[in-house]
């Protein structure tokens, strides 16, 4: 069972360990930016030149290549709530939604209020979509239609403040998790975008933390710049 996989760029790696730390294998991929993991267990990697999606078993051998003749700066991705698989495009300023078994587009969301569109996590109590844009410092909470809720964030260090948000994930009660790069901190927010408090920051010896998600034994898993995995205890 594939427990940590962590998109290792600047070693062309996608990275597999064992929810313990334990190394397991690796698959070599030119400058991976972001990966998720289907129910079946399935890598969804987004390689940051390559325009398309690249699908990987559990043993790291490649099943399938999606989005190719669609899809041009591919960064964040995510599975939707029904399994559909969600890539937010930098280049198009769009997120392009793909059938996991037959790979037909299913549909297409503009993201005109983006200027550099980054990650994306679906919400699993309300299916709004999470954007990071790290250009205007803020997250944008979409409808499942594309209509934007509301927007966190501007530049700055402050309350409410964002400087170069990154990853983004959501837990089973909705709550949202920020990687704030920049001004390094996890910033929690409500399921309505209300901030909550800092998970973890500077003081706690985090450093630029780049992506997010919530591991099965509920704990918030941290990727730094740096290539350290931290685990943080965030439920009180």
């Amino acid at each position: 069972m594939v427990h940590v996989v962590v998109a290792d760029d600047k070693n062309d790696r996608t990275k597999i360990f064992t929810h313990s730390g334990e190394f397991k294998f690796d698959i070599k991929l030119d400058r991976p930016f972001d990966v998720a993991v289907s129910q079946t267990s399935n890598l969804y990697i987004t390689p940051r030149d390559d325009g398309c999606v690249k699908v990987y078993s559990t043993r790291g051998q490649q099943v399938t290549t999606m989005g190719r003749g669609t899809l041009e700066g591919p960064r964040g991705i995510t599975l939707n709530n029904q399994g559909h698989v969600m890539v937010c495009d930098s280049r198009k300023k769009s997120i392009f939604t793909f059938h996991a078994d037959s790979e037909q587009l299913l549909n297409t969301i503009p993201l005109s209020m983006c200027e550099n569109p980054r990650y994306i996590t679906v919400n699993g109590v309300n299916d709004n979509i999470v954007i990071s844009d790290n250009c205007q410092h803020c997250v944008h909470v979409l409808s499942t239609t594309g209509d934007q809720l509301y927007q966190y964030g501007t530049e700055g260090s402050g309350y409410g403040e964002l400087n170069g948000p990154c990853g983004v994930c959501t837990d089973s009660y909705g709550h949202i998790f920020i990687a704030d790069c920049n001004n390094d901190r996890v910033v929690a927010l409500s399921p309505r975008g209300q901030f909550i408090r800092y998970i973890a920051t500077e003081d706690d010896g985090l450093e630029s933390p780049r992506a997010l998600a919530i591991s099965p034994a509920g704990m918030l898993m941290v990727a730094e710049a740096d290539g350290k995995v931290k685990k943080c205890q965030y439920l009180q």
